[in-house]
């Protein structure tokens, strides 16, 4: 089931500074990149045991250096989720608690990274 705009706008305004949702059940970071076999290819997996969790296999579209590049930072941006995901938290529970005139917007902003990214 999904929320319209309507209806993630309304739990974002329930929300708005009341504390953020419980922390998404995803697989806990941090999260790494490395080449898978040396065509360009790569790996987003958990990092922990031996037998780390892959959780993403970004293919290079073609041959080329520039190719690389870009399949590099889209995996790297991947990888990063994790860490990006703690920081907005971090972010909304620190500009709720400032209470300062103009965060709103940025209050807003975070709020509805959180929600993207939990899926909400």
């Amino acid at each position: 089931m999904t929320m319209n705009a309507l209806d993630k706008s309304a739990a974002a305004a329930a929300r708005e500074c009341d504390g953020l949702p419980e922390p998404a059940s995803h697989t806990p970071g941090p999260w790494r990149v490395s080449d898978s076999n040396g065509h360009g290819d790569l790996f987003i997996a958990a990092e922990g045991d031996r037998n780390a969790l892959v959780l993403a296999l970004m293919l290079s579209p073609l041959p080329s250096e520039n190719s690389y590049g870009c399949v590099r930072a889209n995996a790297n941006l991947i990888a990063s989720a994790p860490a990006l995901l703690e920081a907005c938290r971090r972010a909304f529970d620190c500009l709720c608690r400032l209470e300062v005139d103009g965060t709103q917007d940025d209050i807003d902003a975070l709020d509805a990274a959180i929600a993207q990214a939990t899926g909400e």
